[in-house]
């Protein structure tokens, strides 16, 4: 929908965003850790794969919590406003098995060489800093799976598109009346029509 109609603006954005963010944050995490593709899983499926069993290396990750500047800068052109803004956001990766603590580390100090950071960089991601990595043994279906918990924060810049249009010119012509209402009130009376 566009500003020439009634209702509601929605945006178009140009950044990563939803299971596409979550494909590029799954192939960091393999290339960082070493672990397959497969083992490295986004939380919260709808129909999630098998959990595999307490002595293999695996992770789950999601970005649980966003946060944004208060106030976004706009650029109008001709037929649309971009808005543009600065968003916070915490990775969640828990990482499962008998290497939990070891693939936890790895992504943190992995983090810190500017060659590992280039993928993130290029899509205008910047690691901001990360959590302690915590233990925190969990108990499914009566067995204990060592995990252990870390959170990378980061910050990025969006962009998203509106269709809103200028106002490229209008049509008015003035008319200007004078009276004077009495001799000791000199008032400049003004009326000023528009036509559209």
């Amino acid at each position: 929908m566009a500003s020439n109609v009634a209702g509601y603006l929605t945006p178009t954005y140009s950044t990563t965003e939803g299971a596409t963010l979550e494909d590029f944050f799954n192939t960091v995490i393999v290339a960082l850790t070493g672990l397959t593709g497969d083992k490295v899983r986004p939380m919260f499926q709808i129909n999630p794969p098998k959990l595999p069993s307490n002595s293999v290396d695996w992770c789950g990750f999601a970005i649980n919590e966003i946060d944004s500047d208060d106030n976004a800068y706009y650029e109008q052109a001709t037929t649309t406003a971009t808005m543009q803004r600065n968003e916070y956001a915490q990775l969640l990766i828990s990482f499962y098995g008998i290497n939990a603590m070891i693939n936890a580390k790895k992504i943190r100090d992995s983090l810190q060489l500017g060659q590992n950071r280039d993928t993130l960089r290029t899509n205008g991601i910047g690691i901001t800093g990360f959590t302690n990595a915590v233990r925190v043994p969990e108990l499914i279906n009566d067995i204990w799976y060592n995990r252990v918990d870390i959170t990378m924060q980061f910050a990025r810049e969006i962009r998203a598109s509106y269709n809103v249009f200028t106002i490229l010119s209008t049509h008015a012509s003035t008319l200007i009346k004078t009276d004077l209402f009495s001799e000791l009130d000199p008032v400049l009376k003004t009326e000023i029509i528009y036509q559209s």
